[in-house]
């Protein structure tokens, strides 16, 4: 990784504003493409490459350049960048001299070089290629990175705006707007010294907790639920624990414990949990089919371990709540459980990122505030409210009926002729508090919210 600078022109009153701010490149590294790939994936062999791993590389490796300098013969060394990624390379066949050859067979022929079976290759602008006979180059790489990365760009990048600052300025003769003879020629100056603007601090926000509505007052810059109840308190008599991540059973003894004595300090009922499951996310687990409120839906190979140790364990306990323990590195298995539980299951899932640093904490018995941020999330998804803010504003939108609502739309990138995604969403009670809300698909780059949607959305508020 490297530190970079960003830079914007914004029209302002009076002035034209260049806009400078730090920004993280992700370097792919010159190297075997495979080997590259097999690091991205974490496996320890890049033999281990297979057909259940090109969803995740089309992703990886889109529009990554990469040469042709490990096939004997072969002329053509310029950079050329992946368009496709695709399986058991040495099987497909293409038209030669009027009949069928399998690229297999052509490599050996042409180049004596032999494709090993169930190998992957890469589509490039001039034809398919075994993954193995391609190197990348050292490219800044454009595409989303992985959770990982982006949270090692996170710890790496300047966190303190004083460190920003000087960043930027560190690089700012990198920008070179001094010399550029366009704006010397317009008669244009940059300055050098950052613009100085008025700023104020807002004040905290009055908070009502406890069945009561009680005013707590908040210290500045600080969060705590300490001593407070929620306004609402959840009840939870049903729900049950499943752990991937592999979690020793005292330390997870002690958090489940700790949990539940914080749940009963701000006021919900709660009972001990229906079991604790331990199960791996890369279980053999063979396909299964569930049926759901719009039919028969067979889920892809990836997704069935999780998915089915959810179903299975729901089933068997009747939890109305499912904790999830993850590893701390666990992107896939976490998309999974909450596409059962919000899209596939409907049931209330709660993940917890089972970390070294959590581990730590659960075992000193210094884990209240993680504590206290998980009930926050688990208390409104039961149906409960954590707190109702308050002000003079507040107060006469009680005294009035009144629907808060907001709404979106979302547009495909430029050139993209995928629809629209309207978002909508309106109040249900007299606090402001409860919220229901919509997302549909519409015509593309539509920016107004068709009828039917309001229809709906006021229908259920």
């Amino acid at each position: 990784m490297t530190i970079l600078l960003s830079r914007s022109v914004r029209p302002t009153f009076e002035n034209i504003i260049v806009n400078v701010d730090t920004t993280i490149g992700v370097i792919l590294p010159a190297g075997d493409l495979e080997r590259i790939c097999a690091e991205h994936l974490g496996l320890n062999n890049s033999r281990y490459l297979g057909a259940e791993h090109v969803p995740r590389l089309r992703l990886f490796l889109r529009n990554v350049k990469v040469e042709i300098s490990k096939l004997p013969g072969h002329p053509n060394k310029r950079p050329q960048s992946i368009r496709d990624v695709v399986a058991d390379v040495g099987n497909i066949t293409f038209e030669k001299n009027g009949e069928r050859i399998s690229i297999g067979d052509h490599f050996s022929r042409a180049h004596r070089y032999p494709i090993r079976p169930k190998a992957l290759g890469v589509k490039l602008g001039s034809g398919i290629f075994p993954m193995s006979v391609c190197v990348t180059q050292l490219q800044l790489y454009k595409n989303r990175a992985s959770p990982e990365v982006v949270r090692e760009a996170l710890e790496f990048s300047p966190r303190d705006p004083r460190a920003r600052l000087d960043a930027i300025k560190a690089g700012w003769q990198e920008l070179q707007y001094t010399q550029s003879p366009f704006l010397i020629g317009a008669g244009i100056k940059v300055d050098s010294e950052p613009l100085a603007v008025s700023g104020r601090v807002l004040p905290s926000p009055r908070l009502l907790f406890g069945p009561d509505e009680s005013l707590v007052p908040q210290r500045q810059g600080t969060w705590d639920m300490l001593k407070k109840h929620f306004t609402i308190p959840a009840t939870l008599t049903a729900w049950t624990i499943v752990d991937f991540a592999n979690a020793a059973p005292p330390v997870l003894d002690i958090f489940i414990t700790d949990l539940m004595v914080c749940m009963r300090e701000r006021g919900m009922i709660v009972e001990d949990p229906r079991g604790v499951s331990k199960r791996s996310p890369q279980a053999d687990i063979p396909a299964v089919r569930f049926i759901t409120s719009t039919g028969l839906v067979k889920f892809a190979a990836n997704f069935l371990p999780v998915m089915q140790v959810l179903h299975e364990i729901r089933s068997k306990t009747k939890a109305t709540m499912i904790m999830v323990i993850l590893p701390e590195s666990a992107p896939q298995p976490y998309r999974v459980v909450k596409r059962y539980g919000d899209v596939t299951g409907g049931i209330c899932t709660q993940c917890v990122k089972w970390s070294r640093k959590l581990t730590g904490e659960v075992q000193q018995r210094r884990a209240n505030q993680y504590y206290n941020n998980l009930l926050l999330k688990i208390n409104t998804k039961l149906g409960g409210i954590n707190y109702t803010p308050w002000d003079d504003h507040m107060a006469f939108l009680k005294q009035v009926p009144t629907l808060i609502i907001g709404a979106d739309v979302s547009h495909p990138a430029p050139g993209s002729h995928l629809p629209s995604i309207s978002g909508f969403v309106s109040s249900t009670d007299s606090r402001l508090c409860r919220y229901v809300a919509s997302t549909k698909v519409q015509a593309s780059r539509t920016e107004m919210i068709e009828e039917d949607v309001l229809q709906d959305q006021f229908g259920t508020a």
